[in-house]
C-alpha cells in the first residue's frame, strides 16, 4: 500500500546503527524516513564494553557506508562523557571517533546518573558529587539559552574565582593529559568544545561533497530552541552564503554581531575561536 506523498517520520530516541542493514535503510528512507539518532555513547572501545553496548567500532563504521548512500536522511550520534572515572584520553576517543564517523551531527552529553541506576550507585561508591541532587533542571542548555545567550551552562565560566582560572576552555582544552578525569566544572568545557568543534568547525556538509541544504534546514529548526546561540546564527549566515541567500545570509550575520555585543559570554567565546568570525 502506497504512503501519502507528504508523509515523513523522524526516530529521536537513539536507535542501534549496527542493526540497519542496507535493506532496512532502503526502506526507512522510501517509507519517509527524514532522520533518525544513533545512540553511539562512547568511542573507547573498553567504555563501550563497561556501559554494556551491544554496537562496536567496526559495526557503526559499516553502518557508516551505508547512511551515507542516502544524503537526503540527517544522521545523528548521541555521545556521552563523563562515565565513572572516565579520563580525558577516553573522552578523547569519543570525540575522535565522532569526526572519524562525521555523521550530520553529533550530540555529546554530560553523564548525569539517575537515581536507582546502576550508573548512580557507582557514581555515589566514588563520593561523585553528581548524586547530591537532581541536575537535570539545570543542565539542559536549550532551558539556559534564553535567559543567559548561550547553549552552554549559567556558571561553565567565573572570571573572578581561583577554581575557574584553574578550568581550561577553548581548544586549550585539548591540552589536558590524557590521565586526567576532569572535574565537574571543567567536564561542562570539555563539552562545549566537543559540540562546537566537531558540528560547527568539521561538519562535512559544510565540505565538498557535503549537503548545505540539509545542515541549514537543521539549523533553522532547533535555533527555536537556542534563540541567543551566536553559533549557530554564523553558520547559519555561512550556510546561506554557500547556497547564494545573500539575504538570508545578511540576516543571520546582523544577529550573530547583535548577540555578540549583548553578551560578555560569547565575546569570551568568540576569543577563543575566532573562526566564528569568518
Amino acid at each position: 500500500e502506497e504512503l501519502p506523498a507528504d508523509f515523513v517520520w523522524i526516530a529521536n530516541n537513539g536507535i542501534t546503527g549496527t542493526a540497519i542493514t542496507e535493506e532496512i535503510m532502503y526502506w526507512m528512507a522510501k517509507s519517509g524516513c527524514k532522520g533518525f539518532k544513533v545512540g553511539v555513547e562512547s568511542g573507547n572501545a573498553a567504555m563501550m564494553k563497561k556501559i554494556r553496548k551491544p554496537a562496536t567500532k567496526d559495526g557503526l563504521r559499516k553502518a557508516s557506508v551505508i547512511f551515507r548512500k542516502y544524503t537526503e536522511v540527517h544522521v545523528s550520534g548521541n555521545y556521552i562523557i563523563g562515565f565513572p572515572e572516565e579520563t580525558f584520553g577516553e573522552m578523547m576517543d569519543t570525540f575522535n571517533f565522532a569526526n572519524e564517523l562525521s555523521w550530520d551531527w553529533a550530540s555529546f552529553f554530560m553523564c548525569q546518573p539517575a537515581r536507582g541506576t546502576p550508573i548512580f550507585d557507582a557514581f555515589e561508591a566514588l563520593g561523585d558529587d553528581r548524586c547530591q541532587e537532581d541536575h537535570f533542571g539545570s543542565q539542559i542548555p536549550a532551558r539556559l539559552s534564553r535567559q543567559h545567550g548561550n547553549f552552554g551552562y549559567k556558571k561553565s565560566y567565573q572570571s573572578d574565582d581561583d577554581v575557574s582560572r584553574s578550568i581550561l576552555s577553548g581548544r586549550d582544552i585539548f591540552d589536558l593529559p590524557g590521565s586526567h578525569i576532569p572535574s565537574a566544572e571543567q567536564l561542562k568545557e570539555i563539552w562545549f568544545t566537543f559540540n562546537l568543534v566537531t558540528n560547527f568547525f568539521n561538519n562535512r556538509n559544510f565540505k565538498l561533497g557535503g549537503n548545505v541544504e540539509k545542515i541549514v534546514r537543521w539549523l533553522e529548526a532547533i535555533l527555536g530552541s537556542y534563540p541567543r546561540d551566536a553559533s549557530m546564527c554564523a553558520l547559519l549566515a555561512h550556510g546561506y552564503r554557500l547556497l547564494g541567500d545573500r539575504e538570508r545570509s545578511e540576516v543571520y550575520r546582523d544577529k550573530f554581531y547583535q548577540i555578540h555585543e549583548e553578551h560578555d559570554y560569547w565575546k569570551r567565546r568568540v576569543t577563543e575561536f575566532p573562526e566564528l568570525l569568518e
